[in-house]
């Protein structure tokens, strides 16, 4: 098959991506090339989430062609529709001359100037992670519905992430013909590469744990929606209830709530705060626990689950996260519990016995192998081979 050109919209690196788009790049019929949208990114990018500026420490551009375009929003953001205008990137694609176009997001300005450009002349592919929420205002409802109707009229295939995600597409006017897997994934080597066990063996003996303890760990953006009081007053109470358990829980964030977590905390002995982890160490932050907690309210889909099942750690996530569905089985490799429902997170931790622990552990990065950058080029692979015979 002759090479073919693909070319990628995206605001900015992100971690989870970049890999993947290294893995494309190293394909023999793929010529590659990422469109950076968000040109202030280059030099760093501000996590309004995490309340400080975030670098990286693993590479993000290496072994791929990008270029950042300029970026000239009065207001630039990845936050906001306006917050990305870049007047040279139709040019900039069109030099490339691609055969097939991979847009990151449709909801920004110059993300859906490519979509009505190229629309009828180049086969646009989309991307995401949205899923179905809703909507207090009937009437937004309705105009949300339409536009979103009007803007993936546009797209030939879009490649959803996982079920729910599939059930958004669905609502907004895609049909299954146009419907592609190529599931939501991590880096599954670097996080279950052994040689973190003993580092975090180690880390997590100087943190004074022993061996027979049970460790719950949280790791996310102290932010409402992450809900982390919702763990530090659970493990309270299951602390205070279960005195003859040997019971840790360590808190890894950072963001807006930490102050309020410090003061929740106070000097209780067996609860642990630690900041901010870099992508280099994060493999080990999740061998320090025995169990992922997320407690979140939402999320489109929740790539810590990923990162923690590859990292051999089961999960008990709330039900409302996009990925509890397709990643975690009650029973196999953790437990799903509903955050509104009073003692449910309680009911599900009490199943959890060491022979249980035991067993869900060995479970946990068979569960994730088929979420993988190699499942997500083998769908982007099979289009390319399909549309051209």
């Amino acid at each position: 098959m002759a090479v073919k050109k693909l070319a990628i919209i995206s605001t900015h690196p992100i971690q989870y991506n970049a890999p993947l788009f290294e893995k494309l790049a190293s394909e023999k019929d793929i010529e590659l090339k990422v469109f950076y949208t968000f040109s202030q990114s280059q030099h760093t990018f501000k996590d309004t989430e995490f309340n400080q500026a975030v670098d990286w420490d693993i590479p993000l551009l290496e072994n791929y062609n990008f270029e950042f375009v300029n970026n000239t929003s009065k207001k630039p953001s990845t936050k906001r529709f306006f917050g990305i205008i870049c007047p040279q990137l139709i040019s900039k694609v069109l030099t490339f001359n691609p055969d097939f176009i991979l847009i990151y997001g449709w909801s920004f300005y110059s993300h859906l100037r490519i979509i009505k450009h190229f629309n009828g002349k180049i086969p646009l592919w989309f991307r995401g992670d949205s899923v179905l929420k809703p909507t207090k205002s009937f009437i937004r409802s309705i105009v949300k519905r339409n536009v979103l109707k009007w803007v993936y009229k546009k797209i030939d295939i879009a490649f959803y992430v996982g079920t729910k995600n599939k059930e958004y597409y669905k609502y907004y006017g895609l049909t299954e013909s146009k419907l592609r897997f190529a599931p939501h994934a991590i880096d599954n080597d670097r996080f279950s590469d052994p040689k973190n066990d003993a580092k975090a063996a180690e880390w997590k003996a100087s943190l004074g744990i022993p061996p027979d303890a049970l460790t719950l760990l949280f790791i996310g953006k102290f932010t409402a929606n992450k809900n982390p009081l919702f763990i530090i007053e659970n493990f309270k109470k299951l602390s205070t209830e279960n005195p003859n358990l040997k019971l840790k829980l360590i808190m890894v964030g950072e963001g807006q709530l930490k102050s309020q977590i410090e003061k929740f905390i106070g000097n209780h002995p067996d609860i642990i705060l630690l900041p901010f982890q870099n992508q280099s160490i994060i493999p080990q932050v999740y061998r320090l626990g025995d169990l992922l907690c997320m407690p979140s309210y939402s999320e489109t889909w929740g790539l810590a689950i990923n990162e923690s099942l590859a990292s051999g750690t089961p999960v008990l996530a709330n039900a409302s996260i996009g990925c509890a569905s397709d990643l975690i089985k009650d029973g196999f490799n953790g437990f799903v519990f509903d955050v509104n429902l009073l003692g449910d997170f309680e009911k599900k931790f009490k199943l959890i016995d060491q022979k249980t622990l035991q067993s869900l552990k060995l479970n946990t990065k068979d569960s994730i192998e088929e979420w993988s950058f190699n499942s997500i080029i083998m769908a982007i692979g099979k289009e390319i081979k399909d549309l051209n015979g």
